[in-house]
């Protein structure tokens, strides 16, 4: 008797059903398997097979596959992915740097800003290449030694081509197509296109610097 009742009462439960996908012809197909979708968006969330706990957090990843940036900063109209990427980026817009080092008195806008610089007063080196083991007391350091490994250049001339691996490095050789030389020597009135020229190669040998590079 007992065992009917339960019986009844699972029955008399509504079922769960999953929730229809958008109707329409699947043209998105995969490359590795044989399934289709009906839009991008389920094709890349496929292809990508990330779980989440959580329906927001995983609502926030397929931003990445849409290429969705629905914040946008009312002061420069710059478009960010989430609230909290935009809520750091503000920092930028603000004057006040209420942020101190008790170590030199420098003055940040923000704490992450202050938490990179303390690492100069610390000489901590908590960054270190799974490649060749060197270390840096800065990630964005890191990035840009990895490059050594990979090879990978990101930056190219928009005149000639030219790539690089680091921003300086693009920004020193566009001064051979605009002509500028905003670097001067404080013992001399030579100009380079380049800091790098300044600090080391002009102190010892202002003599015999490549033209191309210095201006009297």
């Amino acid at each position: 008797m007992e065992d009917a009742r339960r019986q009844e009462m699972r029955s008399s439960k509504p079922k769960k059903t999953k929730p229809r996908r958008k109707d329409g012809p699947k043209n998105h197909s995969c490359q590795h398997c044989d399934k289709s979708f009906t839009t991008v968006e389920y094709l890349n969330v496929h292809q990508c097979g990330k779980r989440f706990s959580c329906h927001q957090a995983m609502v926030i990843h397929k931003l990445l596959h849409t290429g969705e940036k629905p914040q946008i900063c009312d002061t420069c109209n710059k478009a960010f992915r989430t609230h909290s990427e935009l809520s750091k980026h503000k920092v930028f817009h603000q004057e006040e740097r209420p942020h101190i080092c008790n170590k030199c008195g420098k003055t940040f806008k923000s704490s992450d800003y202050l938490k990179r610089h303390r690492v100069i007063h610390t000489k901590e080196k908590v960054f270190w290449c799974v490649q060749c083991g060197k270390t840096f007391n800065q990630n964005s350091q890191l990035k840009t030694h990895k490059r050594v490994h990979t090879g990978e250049k990101p930056y190219s001339c928009e005149e000639c081509g030219a790539v690089f691996s680091q921003s300086s490095g693009l920004r020193s050789h566009e001064s051979i197509h605009t002509g500028k030389k905003p670097y001067s020597c404080d013992q001399c009135s030579s100009r380079c296109i380049s800091s790098y020229h300044v600090m080391f190669v002009l102190p010892y040998n202002h003599c015999e610097v490549d033209s191309n590079l210095i201006a009297h």
